[in-house]
């Protein structure tokens, strides 16, 4: 069995990998993760992600136990345990301590795991996808900390069943004041003429790898990029809508409610592929 997974530093195979079940990642959904790709052998934008790892955790109240040197080296030496020339890297760190919801004292869980990347077919890129309206609303910053990649998705996983119930393949979920912040799990832009628009973090967005990538790539075509608080008609009036992630990287959105967009766009279809050529920039051999 290859050797994907690391926890707490050792080793070892998806099948035979465990941690406690008094992990508060499982119990209350207390921790953190991020997503990495990894192309062509390199993996694209570690430090920054490990950064963000360690900013989510100063939100949430808990320390990591290894430096962020330790912790890139880490990926690194998991990252080379298989021979995955593309892949996807799942890092999740959690609290363990007792039943209860206080933590005077902890451990952490530090889990990395390395899956052989399932790339999204060209096809759904140009078909594009439809977001729906849904009632659900994005939780307030007051209530958790959204900037925080955490475990807790239960939001975004409810905001993407009633997506799908209304028969879309995602939502535009709006804040509790009326304002864009993301779908489901992505953020979201807008292109209006030479303008390119992404929610502010204010907001209640988590600030993406990708997302900041892609207004890098605003500034390098010329455009004006916009980091603002919008409502659903700027969205509506847009000439172009795509959403930014790990995952989907650039997705090119074809329905916002009943409104259509060409696709592909053309700005849009510019920014896709000057983000394959950042990428190679921005990417670490391994």
């Amino acid at each position: 069995m290859n050797k994907t997974v690391m926890i707490n530093g050792v080793l070892t195979s998806l099948e035979e990998a465990k941690i406690s079940v008094m992990d508060h990642g499982m119990l209350y959904g207390n921790g953190i993760f991020e997503g990495i790709r990894i192309y062509n052998s390199k993996i694209f934008k570690l430090k920054e992600h490990i950064d963000r790892l360690y900013t989510s955790a100063e939100l949430l109240g808990f320390e990591i136990d290894i430096s962020k040197e330790q912790f890139i080296e880490d990926v690194i030496k998991t990252a080379k345990s298989a021979n995955y020339k593309d892949a996807y890297i799942r890092i999740t760190v959690s609290v363990q301590s007792y039943i209860d919801l206080s933590t005077p004292e902890y451990s952490i869980n530090r889990v990395i795991i390395l899956l052989d990347d399932d790339i999204i077919p060209e096809e759904k890129y140009a078909k594009g996808m439809s977001l729906v309206k849904i009632d659900r609303r994005r939780m307030p910053t007051v209530a958790i900390p959204m900037r925080a990649k955490t475990l807790n998705y239960l939001n975004s996983i409810l905001a993407l069943k009633d997506a799908h119930a209304k028969g879309g393949d995602d939502c535009v979920m709006l804040n509790t004041d009326n304002f864009v912040a993301e779908t489901s799990a992505s953020n979201i832009f807008y292109i209006k003429g030479n303008t390119l628009v992404t929610p502010h973090p204010d907001a209640g967005i988590l600030v993406g790898i990708t997302r900041n990538a892609v207004l890098d790539i605003g500034v390098m075509l010329g455009m004006e990029t916009k980091e603002e608080l919008f409502g659903i008609e700027d969205l509506l009036n847009a000439d172009e809508v795509f959403l930014t992630g790990t995952a989907y990287e650039i997705m090119p959105i074809r329905q916002v409610y009943d409104q259509q967009f060409s696709i592909p766009g053309t700005k849009t279809s510019l920014i896709r592929k000057m983000f394959q050529e950042y990428i190679i920039e921005h990417a670490i051999t391994f």
